[in-house]
């Protein structure tokens, strides 16, 4: 089977969907083809005048660096699709295509007692200890 995503004009994911991996392969060739998958989807599909498009995804991230999710953006410059950052201050790292912290996790060694949150609104590294039992 071969997943398809459906973006908007924004190049944000809008739902993504499941296609049987014949409609890829080219009837002469017999290679398959993300353009034939394309039209498999917006023949089947639809899309609309404003911008609606059809991406190729895949779970194991080879097809676009991460298997896309709704919500998620297409970045054309690094062809892949990025999840939305869960905290406003992450900050993009193009190498992994992946949000990060934008202050590293301290580096004291854990010993089971606590364990580290990240705090947005301090833009810090907090320990949270478990309730005594």
């Amino acid at each position: 089977m071969a997943h398809f995503a459906e973006l908007d004009a924004n190049n944000t994911v809008l739902r993504v969907v499941i296609i049987p991996n014949d409609k890829l392969v080219h009837p002469t060739t017999g290679f398959e083809s993300e353009v034939l998958g394309e039209a498999y989807c917006i023949n089947t599909l639809g899309h609309s005048e404003n911008g609606v498009k059809w991406l190729q995804t895949s779970y194991n991230g080879k097809i676009r660096s991460h298997y896309a999710g709704i919500g998620f953006t297409y970045v054309t410059d690094i062809d892949a699709f990025v999840c939305p950052p869960r905290c406003p201050s992450f900050v993009f790292n193009e190498t992994t295509h992946e949000w990060e912290n934008p202050v590293e996790r301290p580096a004291e060694p854990d010993d089971g007692t606590y364990t580290w949150q990240w705090d947005e609104p301090t833009l810090s590294w907090t320990k949270l200890y478990p309730d005594p039992e």
